[in-house]
């Protein structure tokens, strides 16, 4: 794992590239990959099995458009008894610390101007 000084130094080097890229007006996003910590994954050929089956279905059963994402997220969930609804949810929730994290160093950068 990790230590906690490491994972700042990554996430200060995330924020350093954004501020120069801004600085120098250079125009295109930043994406940040941000996995589920591995103590709240779920067993992946679990998930995958699952994802499988949904999909099938959703073209057995025609659903298209905005019916898509709804119907393949509870799917999946029912399919794995919840073991997805919890990993997705610690998903988010380690990238809205991460995002925080991020954004954090950014106005920091902003502040002492580098």
């Amino acid at each position: 794992q990790m230590c906690i000084r490491d994972r700042y130094q990554r996430r200060v080097r995330r924020a350093k590239t954004i501020y120069f890229n801004n600085v120098l007006g250079i125009q295109s996003g930043a994406i940040i990959a941000c996995p589920i910590p591995a103590e709240h994954a779920a067993e992946a050929k679990k998930i995958e099995e699952a994802i499988q089956i949904a999909l099938r279905e959703l073209g057995e059963k025609g659903i298209k458009g905005k019916e898509t994402t709804p119907f393949l997220l509870a799917r999946i969930n029912q399919l794995t008894q919840g073991e997805s609804l919890k990993s997705n949810i610690h998903l988010v929730k380690n990238n809205a610390a991460i995002g925080t994290a991020v954004a954090v160093a950014l106005a920091n950068c902003y502040k002492s101007k580098l």
